[in-house]
């Protein structure tokens, strides 16, 4: 499975090892925690989709890959449910065009 998400600007930053102001860290450590156990439960690996850059929109942004390929979309749907998340998709596969018609 290959998609992409996207997460809130106070996770990501967290994500990133970067300080957070927050009025309430323990929500924030929860909803960071809650992100980290679906992430495990579907196996899946969480990667920096604009990791050089310095823009804190595109630092909200994060390539996922695992295993589970054909529930994507349920794995899909579990992500978009999290506090810490705020859209979450599938890659598009290229097409590819047969030339003969």
């Amino acid at each position: 499975m290959q998609a992409v998400i996207q997460l809130r600007s106070d996770v990501a930053a967290l994500l990133y090892g970067g300080s957070v102001e927050c009025i309430d860290r323990a929500e924030l450590r929860k909803t960071k925690q809650a992100l980290e156990e679906a992430l495990s439960r579907w196996s899946l690996t969480l990667s920096p989709a604009h990791p050089a850059r310095q823009d804190a929109e595109l630092k909200r942004y994060f390539l996922l890959t695992g295993p589970a390929e054909q529930r994507a979309e349920d794995v899909l749907l579990s992500l978009r449910r999290l506090e810490a998340v705020t859209a979450a998709y599938s890659n598009p596969q290229p097409q590819t065009v047969d030339a003969c018609g």
